[in-house]
């Protein structure tokens, strides 16, 4: 691992969690060590925002002693948990960590030299680790669920990227991108708060979102969401959000943009759709494959519901 001296923007490492005890003291673990890594750690604070109204992180967190800060969001919702860390964060910069991803080596290191070259919001690269070998027909469809693949350069623009980022495994420059107490729309408490907000960020304060390709994590995928039905469903809800997210554009604008994808939608759940039934008798992996994407189509068609 890289040693490197201690950043000059100070930075704050969210991690929301929600019942993962077990895999959040692994975590912790291994992001302390990144933290020892540098010279003088002081500049770097680890803050955990526990999701669960029962507290289930505490006693996990209490491990650490003072070198973890522990705060509890009771009311559930990923955009409170986000919020809450966002408000109290201390640092110039917030580097978000999701509670089921794992930093690999110099992840902590890569995003200090972002953060000390002044950039105002920046993203890892996110691998997927299954639990289970994925089933065949599934393999493909999960690594591009699970995975935020981008062929960039350290530093490089991926502002049209904006809506397949999410915020997991990603920095931001408070002062730039946090100019209100609840920056992410408790709207989507139930998921799509980060596309909302990225689109917030380029749409309408013009940030750059860059890449920073040496700060990998990987994330872990349990057994249950290596389902067909889960991966369905998912699709489904995925190509629901392109839509209610381009309808937060304002006016005729948005109508436009959610009409234009709601043909889109047409047109891949009746292409997919067919084609996974021509092909089923012949290539029974792509047709799931095709019948998967379909949905991401009927999601789109099917927004409002």
């Amino acid at each position: 691992m890289t040693s490197i001296s201690e950043p000059s923007a100070s930075i704050s490492i969210v991690i929301p969690t929600f019942r993962r005890p077990e895999r959040l003291e692994r975590l912790l673990e291994m992001v302390l060590n990144q933290v020892s890594a540098l010279q003088g750690s002081g500049a770097v604070e680890i803050l955990v925002v526990d999701n669960c109204p029962e507290r289930s992180a505490f006693k996990a967190v209490s491990t650490f002693d003072d070198r973890v800060r522990y705060n509890s969001e009771p009311v559930p919702g990923v955009a409170n948990a986000r919020n809450r860390g966002v408000n109290e964060a201390l640092g110039d910069y917030v580097l978000f960590l999701d509670d089921d991803e794992l930093p690999r080596a110099d992840w902590l290191a890569s995003f200090v030299k972002q953060a000390n070259h002044g950039l105002d919001a920046c993203f890892g690269p996110v691998e997927p680790f299954y639990e289970a070998r994925p089933a065949p027909d599934l393999q493909n469809a999960l690594d591009r669920l699970f995975s935020r693949r981008l062929p960039a350069r350290t530093g490089q623009d991926i502002s049209i990227s904006r809506a397949w980022l999410g915020t997991g495994n990603s920095m931001f420059r408070k002062l730039a991108c946090f100019d209100r107490p609840d920056p992410f729309s408790t709207d989507f408490n139930s998921g799509g708060e980060d596309v909302w907000f990225l689109r917030e960020l380029v749409q309408n304060k013009n940030i750059v979102l860059t890449w920073c390709a040496e700060a990998i994590v990987d994330e872990l995928v349990p057994h249950d969401r290596m389902s067909k039905d889960y991966v369905k469903q998912r699709i489904f809800k995925n190509g629901q959000l392109r839509c209610l997210i381009e309808k937060g554009s304002n006016g005729a604008n948005g109508a436009v943009r959610v009409a234009f994808w709601m043909s889109v939608g047409v047109a891949q759940f009746l292409g997919y759709r067919m084609a996974s039934i021509l092909l089923l008798p012949f290539k029974p992996k792509v047709s799931t494959n095709l019948e998967l994407r379909s949905a991401g189509g009927l999601g789109k068609l099917l927004w409002w519901r």
